[in-house]
């Protein structure tokens, strides 16, 4: 309904009966804008008189008071629901922060494993950092971290169990490098009916085999069917939005775009910004499309030291190392000057590759004379193995190292159950705090030891080693690349 007032509404030709009703106006709690915002809350300043000394409400402060609940509301509110982002700016709820928020989520393939995962993280949140220090000053970015899930190389978890990232890492840590939001935190503060405005389905250029130059480049594609998006599958509605389920969770979105990517994230930034002018919450499919942003670099050292373990399952594992390799000179380990006797650690990856068709394939025989040979150069008894192999091989390779002090990779006895997730974690620390590693070639658990290790003030002497054919000598097997950390960042390094 629209009233008419046959004059301006100013100090002057206020009336009596008007004064009164914009008094009456003032003091009501407005609980909703609906026109503009579906779940914005505002409640307006009480401005009755509440005592003798209070002075009753003039014309000119009534006045202010309109323009200021105006000039609020319409912060508040935003602009009208732009249609081509499902009216995200009617969905979010007030924000009392200087800035709007701006929402990253990401998934990846399905079928890549945890370690993997964790690398993805290293990819995109110096995306995220660079959009809030270098791209936006209006928005605040927040990168929505996924929960793990249904991750291939964990046989006894059901599918369908869900973690959360603090547990296995400190996000107090995360955040020092980059704001982030677990799934379940995003869901309450953006709205657990809201959905998403935007999912840019991620995939590679097509290789070009006449064109062997390189490019980074990013391009809409629309010649591909959006409602396939991996790893979620999502159905088209008669008001052309589109219904899937995340995680768990059912959710809609507005738009399905399918994006041609060759290059790091920051070749991602434009099209991000862009969106950002009009989008709350961005969701970017099959995220392990982006690259490297510039790899081993200061920058890429810094998100990777984000990354750091619950402070929970670094304590469990060094007492897991006190307990196995406790040197008998110390009388407990409770002890002040309790000691470890040195110790190898090596990954042994089986399973999946014992199936390797390049001839990198070691038998038990290769894999036990080069513990036997290493210990014996370095003087060491005893060695931890973190392995997936099964029973039989297991016990196999004790009978192969003979006198060696042999303790296999599991999850310790009598503490609190621990998901298979944590058991790998500890499987990690323990071999980055021993004095000399071996890992397996080709294996990602093995590369992010090397990366714990060298985080840890570890030698690449001691840490950069393969296995290889019991033919060859120890300085003949394959080096892996060394990717140390620079002098700019030497900070990161453990004082442990």
């Amino acid at each position: 309904m629209k009233v008419k007032v046959p004059f301006s509404l100013n100090e002057e030709k206020l009336t009596p009966l008007l004064l009164t009703f914009v008094v009456i106006l003032s003091n009501i709690h407005l609980s909703r804008c609906d026109h503009c915002c579906q779940s914005s809350h505002w409640v307006g300043e009480d401005e009755s008189n509440n005592g003798d000394d209070t002075p009753s409400p003039t014309p000119t402060t009534i006045l202010e008071g309109i323009k200021t609940f105006q000039e609020q509301r319409a912060q508040e509110c935003g602009a009208e629901d732009d249609e081509n982002c499902g009216g995200s700016r009617g969905r979010r709820t007030r924000d009392t922060s200087s800035k709007e928020k701006r929402y990253i989520l990401y998934e990846i393939n399905p079928g890549e494993g945890f370690n993997l995962r964790r690398d993805i993280f290293v990819r995109i949140a110096p995306l995220i950092k660079s959009l809030n220090s270098k791209i936006s000053t209006q928005f605040d970015w927040i990168l929505v971290l996924p929960p793990w899930q249904g991750i291939p190389h964990w046989r006894h978890t059901p599918r369908k169990d869900s973690f959360p990232w603090g547990t296995f890492f400190s996000i107090e840590s995360i955040k020092k490098y980059v704001p982030v939001l677990e799934w379940d935190q995003f869901l309450d503060e953006y709205g657990f009916h809201s959905g998403l405005d935007v999912i840019f389905n991620l995939a590679h250029f097509p290789l070009n085999k006449d064109d062997n130059s390189w490019q980074d480049e990013v391009k809409l594609n629309p010649n591909c069917d959006t409602t396939k998006s991996i790893p979620f599958s999502f159905e088209m509605q008669k008001d052309n939005s589109y219904w899937g389920n995340m995680w768990g969770h059912p959710i809609t979105t507005a738009r399905i775009e399918c994006v041609s990517l060759r290059g790091t994230g920051p070749t991602l930034l434009p099209l991000i910004k862009e969106e950002g002018l009009r989008c709350t919450a961005i969701f970017l499919s099959s995220a392990e499309v982006i690259l490297w942003d510039e790899y081993g670099s200061e920058e890429w050292w810094r998100a990777r030291a984000a990354l750091k373990f619950s402070s929970n399952l670094v304590t469990l594992a060094e007492n897991l190392v006190l307990k196995y390799f406790q040197s008998p000179s110390s009388s407990s380990p409770s002890d002040a000057k309790v000691k470890v006797t040195p110790y190898l650690s090596v990954h042994l990856r089986r399973r999946d590759f014992l199936l390797r068709k390049d001839g990198k394939s070691l038998s038990l025989k290769d894999v036990a004379d080069q513990i036997a040979r290493v210990c014996a150069e370095l003087k060491f008894e005893h060695v931890f193995v973190a392995t997936d192999a099964d029973e039989k091989e297991r016990i196999e390779l004790i009978k192969l190292l003979g006198n060696i002090s042999v303790t296999m990779s599991s999850c310790p006895p009598n503490s609190p159950p621990l998901s298979e997730g944590e058991c790998a974690i500890l499987d990690q620390l323990v071999c980055s705090l021993s004095p000399h590693f071996i890992g397996t070639e080709g294996s990602t658990f093995t590369l992010r030891i090397f990366e714990e290790r060298l985080l840890h003030g570890k030698t690449p002497d001691s840490t950069f080693n393969y296995f290889c054919a019991s033919d060859k000598k120890t300085s003949d097997c394959p080096k892996p690349t060394r990717w140390l950390i620079p002098d700019v960042a030497k900070d990161l390094i453990s004082s442990t």
